[in-house]
């Protein structure tokens, strides 16, 4: 049950691990300019854990980075090695856990950092190991760990809590249900949305406008506001957003005011881009009467005069400031 192991067969995988990792671990490791996906090794002692793992990996793009059994790395070295220990239960005997040849490996071939992600009550539970000289062993490993001049220890109960606590807002997200984020990450494919805390999903360079934009930034920047509809929520895909399944409607109505940036003069008047992707305009009229105040990239506080959800069109009023 989760956060403990699970069965394989006659495997074991543990999800808490694989979501630490490849969540909270990597992310940190990749924070640094300096290290590169081939500077990276994760290690496991099961079969099961490494294909969990991998799949895992996929789903953030993050397929460069090796996986590879303890059995399979032996001999090897690394720059970063990232260890699962994989068995977490309360009664169960760790296996092979308890070999010192094989923790040998995982211990020795970094060459710059070892992260150890498991279970400790687990590894430092008497009942757990066939020999007292590993209860001792792990003790120790967890007390080295808890010591601040030698890195970070990291509950994975409290990771556990914070993970399900996400699933569970996972739920709130229905197809067609529409949330306020912000845009986080700019990706060349599309751009990736905050709308929770912890909770992010992705708008699809397709699904950002139904003006096919060749990159994301000629519709949203990093940091702008946005509203968005859900169009999909997978448990383990996580959710796809659009901004083009809006009609103005939902997000704007008449007489609201917001700010917006002016894009260019055309015939009729001039275009602004307003949050969460739409364009509106201010009639030639009130632009004439205004002279040259209006220059491109400039931002300006407008009204919303009209709505035309059918033809997807906001006329504004420009507001003197």
């Amino acid at each position: 049950m989760y956060p403990f192991e699970s069965e394989a067969g006659t495997s074991y995988c543990n999800k808490l691990e694989s979501q630490i990792i490849v969540k909270e671990v990597l992310p940190v490791l990749k924070e640094d300019n300096r290290v590169e996906s081939k500077d990276i090794a994760i290690v496991v002692p099961y079969l099961a854990q490494l294909e969990l793992i991998i799949s895992e990996l996929s789903k953030k793009n993050l397929d460069d980075i090796e996986v590879a059994t303890l059995d399979s790395y032996q001999g090897r070295e690394v720059r970063i090695m990232i260890f699962s220990f994989t068995r977490s239960s309360k009664n169960n005997n760790v296996g092979f856990l308890d070999d010192a040849r094989r923790l040998n490996v995982a211990f020795s071939r970094p060459e710059t950092k070892l992260i150890l992600v498991g279970n400790s009550e687990t590894l430092t539970c008497p009942r757990n190991h066939s020999d007292s000289y590993y209860t001792k062993l792990f003790e120790r490993l967890v007390l080295h760990a808890k010591g601040k001049e030698h890195g970070t220890f990291i509950s994975g109960i409290k990771k556990s809590d914070q993970l399900r606590q996400n699933q569970q807002q996972m739920k709130k997200y229905d197809i067609g249900s529409i949330h306020k984020g912000k845009v986080k990450e700019l990706k060349n494919f599309g751009a990736v949305i905050e709308i929770a805390n912890g909770i992010t999903g992705f708008i699809h360079i397709s699904e950002l406008s139904r003006l096919e934009p060749k990159h994301p930034s000629q519709v949203v920047l990093a940091n702008d506001q946005v509203m968005c509809k859900v169009i999909e929520n997978k448990k383990k895909g996580g959710i796809s957003l659009s901004l083009k399944h809006l009609n103005p409607g939902d997000i704007f109505s008449r007489s609201e005011q917001v700010t917006g940036i002016i894009i260019k003069r055309i015939a009729p008047g001039i275009l602004v881009r307003l949050h969460s992707g739409f364009v509106g305009l201010i009639y030639d009229p009130q632009v004439r009467l205004t002279g040259n105040k209006f220059a491109n990239k400039k931002r300006i506080l407008v009204e919303i005069k009209d709505i035309n959800n059918k033809k997807r069109k906001i006329d504004l009023r420009w507001v003197p400031e």
